[in-house]
């Protein structure tokens, strides 16, 4: 729940009317003081514009660093790429994320417009732990290795650096 996420509303209704009863509220900060005072985040409205921007102008696969588990930033992710013509590449890991969710609204990697590419180390994890379950759970619409180079100018990746291997062996 963040002020400048998609759920923006959420946060003002939990500070207008905030539940009564309640002992104890946990909180993750790892944005505090990260801003100067007069500054504030930009909005998932902000970000996704920006995405579109750039994606517009980038000629070959657009990588963008973020958490599987910042669902709104995979939504925006998500919205840039579909407003822009790309698919959104996840990973293994991402397309789990996502469907634990449980909710229908957030991307899925058998919505069309999503792709999941299983790199190296997730194969040789699902390998190894006998979880082929998930492969077939997300294997709808797989990318492969030998299909990254020509579906680079239409693709967005959500990137992490355990990716670039991967991504530089198949050129």
């Amino acid at each position: 729940m963040r002020g400048h996420g998609r759920k923006g509303a959420l946060f003002e209704r939990l500070l207008r009317e905030p539940p009564r009863d309640i002992d104890t509220l946990l909180m993750e900060g790892s944005s505090l003081g990260r801003l100067d005072p007069d500054r504030t985040f930009p909005s998932e409205d902000e970000i996704e514009a920006r995405l579109v921007a750039l994606f517009t102008e980038a000629p070959g696969m657009a990588l963008v660093a973020a958490s599987a588990q910042n669902i709104d930033r995979v939504v925006s992710l998500y919205r840039a790429a579909k407003r822009t013509g790309r698919t959104l590449i996840l990973d293994l890991y991402a397309a789990a994320v996502l469907a634990a969710t449980g909710n229908p609204r957030i991307p899925q990697s058998n919505w069309p417009g999503v792709a999941v590419f299983v790199p190296h180390h997730q194969r040789a994890h699902v390998k190894r732990t006998g979880r082929v379950d998930l492969l077939t759970a997300h294997g709808h619409n797989r990318a492969y290795a030998e299909d990254l180079p020509a579906l680079a100018p239409r693709v967005a990746r959500l990137f992490r650096h355990s990716l670039l291997a991967d991504l530089d062996r198949a050129g």
